[in-house]
């Protein structure tokens, strides 16, 4: 019994100490790219994306998002499209606000953002939050974006265009979305924590 007890207590002090630690991270991204987050609101609830992005020798601009902190009471709304479509515009407008990007000639893409197909859930309940983790992106979701500068406006504007869509298939997660609405199982009030789950590029 002392055996299992101490088992408990480890397993409780080793989430707590993820939590802590995830709390105070940035984006953990690939060699050569860098962090950034932007917060945004959807529907009422408050989040912050940690994502990474990097630039390659054409100027082509990639974003991958790491992870999301999201406002626990809401975490229901990740099965829509919606929500994940607003995180899309939310990195994307920063892109926008953030840089310069060329006139509009002729080209294909110029901005390519992804998230991955595999996900789980985190719920931190003393600080009323939902971490949104990435399972790795074994398969994605791409949007392909042509983001310039029209200098025929007065003054100039940036505008995007989407060019199109991309999804890779991820066969080594299977497992289907939880059903966030049982809070008997989820909680907002208790910490717990998913397995990993598939988010498909179109849930609606």
């Amino acid at each position: 019994m002392k055996t299992g007890k101490n088992l408990i207590v480890l397993f409780a002090v080793l989430f707590v100490l993820f939590l802590s630690l995830i709390q105070e991270a940035e984006a953990d991204c690939p060699d050569g790219w860098s962090a950034d987050t932007v917060s945004n609101t959807y529907n009422g609830c408050d989040y912050t994306i940690y994502y990474c992005y990097m630039t390659d020798p054409n100027g082509v601009v990639y974003t991958r998002i790491d992870w999301i902190a999201y406002d626990n009471y809401c975490i229901e709304m990740i099965g829509t499209s919606a929500f994940w479509n607003n995180l899309n515009e939310a990195i994307i407008n920063k892109l926008m606000m953030d840089n310069s990007f060329p006139p509009c000639l002729v080209m294909t893409y110029n901005v390519m953002y992804s998230r991955a197909k595999c996900w789980k859930v985190i719920n931190d309940h003393v600080n009323e939050i939902c971490n949104i983790i990435n399972c790795g992106y074994e398969g994605e979701c791409k949007v392909m974006y042509k983001i310039c500068t029209d200098y025929t406006a007065i003054p100039p504007q940036v505008i995007k265009e989407l060019v199109g869509t991309q999804s890779v298939d991820n066969e080594m997660c299977s497992a289907e979305m939880p059903d966030f609405s049982d809070w008997e199982e989820f909680d907002p009030d208790e910490d717990w924590m998913t397995e990993c789950f598939v988010v498909d590029c179109d849930l609606d």
